[in-house]
């Protein structure tokens, strides 16, 4: 069968290959599988020409098929980017029929250290948003004052990040806008972070002098000649 459209994958041995190795990836032990939003077990086949499909598996692909996408087979035909969902919830994601819930909005929001990154997202904060901050975990984790990072921690604390990030990708569970508080100060990377998250960069434009003066101000814990020179070296090195 000669693949020519986004219609013709979807009706492709390549596409239901891939269906194969998801459902099997997913099942429990007793072969059903639960869609990954609500976690309603799912227990057929999805079928257009009926209108009963409350309990059919519908697999969705996390990253939209494009007519510049679909011949990309680790886009497509990728079972890691493949979520199963039920009829209601896969409506949902897409906002169809009225029903839907408002596109879920990625913001990655970067500056110098101590120039109000997170204050900043914490009061664009809606109800249903959700805020990843790596400072977060290690507070959690570590039970110590927020700026004190022992080594010993290290290891899981970047392991929940890397997981925090991975369900963020993929637009895991109910909410509007995801904030990333992001460390990150070489400008490639951030914008290759932004791609991969289908995400907004947000720079929180704060002058040497200001985030300085926030750190003497409130130093809430940091070592203040490590923050004074991790300040010198933002401006110093990464911007223009």
């Amino acid at each position: 069968m000669i693949i020519n459209s986004r219609h013709s994958f979807y009706t492709s041995s390549i596409w239901y290959n891939c269906k194969q190795q998801v459902y099997e990836n997913k099942k429990d032990e007793n072969g059903i599988v639960y869609c990954e939003m609500c976690g309603k077990p799912l227990i057929k086949a999805f079928n257009p020409k009926t209108n009963d499909n409350r309990s059919s598996i519908v697999y969705h692909h996390t990253i939209e098929l494009t007519d510049k996408n679909y011949m990309d087979y680790n886009i497509s035909a990728n079972p890691d980017l493949i979520k199963i969902l039920c009829f209601k919830c896969h409506n949902i994601t897409h906002n169809r029929f009225g029903g839907g819930i408002p596109r879920k909005k990625v913001h990655i929001v970067h500056g110098s250290p101590c120039s109000g990154k997170t204050t900043w997202a914490r009061e664009q904060m809606g109800e249903q948003d959700i805020i990843l901050d790596i400072d977060d975990l290690w507070e959690y984790v570590s039970k110590k004052p927020r700026y004190i990072k022992p080594d010993a921690y290290k290891d899981i604390v970047f392991a929940l990040w890397n997981e925090y990030l991975e369900q963020i990708y993929m637009r895991t569970g109910y909410w509007n806008n995801a904030y990333i508080i992001s460390g990150e100060a070489l400008s490639t990377t951030r914008n290759r972070m932004a791609d991969k998250y289908d995400a907004e960069l947000i720079h929180i434009d704060t002058t040497k002098e200001k985030c300085l003066e926030n750190l003497y101000n409130n130093p809430s814990g940091r070592n203040i000649k490590d923050y004074e020179r991790y300040i010198n070296l933002y401006f110093d090195k990464f911007t223009e």
